[in-house]
């Protein structure tokens, strides 16, 4: 795909919204939703401006080569985890997640630092780019503690469960890696959970969103907090509110009070 810097239709800039598929010619804008085949576009834009509009190519950068965990270390971690009945036991009782559903995803747990981290594979085509570490803990003063670790550290931020979304026009986007996992377990196969949370915008171009340019249908559905909402509202602008739309969760009662469901999972 060849992209323009501006959508000329609606002069939207976000993202380089108006894709050209180098083969067919034809054309869409992720923004307005403008489709068409190139004869028109080309027209409309007249060839030395289109010259002048097509994004530059950018050079490729040179990368220092990261060591990606082995299948062995990750299927190694996963019966670690599903051999400890109070951690499957924990899953299921908190968040929903059953023992195939661990297996199926090869969650487990391995030690850093002296410390236990629960692991959570990013597989992409087939192979696996890297684990996410984490570990949550109550202080001495009450308060919940969390700490997040990326091994290798550097490796580039993917989807997580993007494989299990190939040949799918419609997808359903989460927050976090277990929202995903728990609506897989119940039958929501093309679901993706973003990598780092609900980031307020996208100014800065994140890889990752390449792999969401492939589906027409997109489903948000981050968390219901004012970080998720707003992360929401920037999603649907960066990817173009024409094939957007975002998740209001509903309201649950228990005797008499009312309380808004917060995320996925629920």
């Amino acid at each position: 795909w060849v992209r323009l810097q501006k959508c000329p239709y609606c002069g939207s800039s976000a993202r380089q919204p108006l894709g050209i598929n180098s083969e067919t010619g034809g054309f869409i804008c992720h923004s307005c939703g403008k489709t068409g085949s190139f004869s028109p576009l080309k027209e409309f834009l007249g060839v030395t401006i289109a010259d002048r509009v097509l994004a530059p190519v950018p050079e490729k950068k040179r990368t220092t080569k990261i060591k990606r965990p082995t299948i062995q270390a990750i299927n190694d971690a996963s019966e670690s985890l599903l051999e400890k009945t109070d951690f499957v036991d924990f899953f299921n009782s908190n968040r929903g997640i059953n023992a195939q559903s661990l297996k199926e995803f090869r969650v487990g747990v391995v030690e850093r630092r002296g410390k236990v981290f629960q692991q959570i594979p990013y597989i992409r085509k087939g192979k696996p780019e890297y684990c996410k570490l984490k570990r949550s803990w109550i202080d001495d003063d009450g308060k919940r503690q969390k700490m997040i670790l990326r091994e290798p550290k550097g490796a580039e931020s993917h989807i997580f469960n993007i494989d299990n979304c190939i040949g799918s026009k419609k997808v359903v986007v989460v927050e976090g890696e277990e929202d995903a996992i728990v609506l897989s377990q119940n039958g929501i196969r093309n679901v993706v959970s973003l990598p780092d949370g609900a980031p307020p915008s996208y100014r800065t171009k994140k890889s990752w969103l390449d792999d969401l340019e492939r589906f027409a249908d997109i489903l948000i559905c981050l968390d219901a907090d004012e970080s998720g909402r707003k992360g929401a509202e920037a999603l649907a602008d960066t990817l173009g509110r024409s094939r957007c739309r975002i998740v209001d969760y509903p309201l649950c009662y228990a005797e008499d009070n009312k309380s808004q469901l917060k995320d996925a999972c629920e």
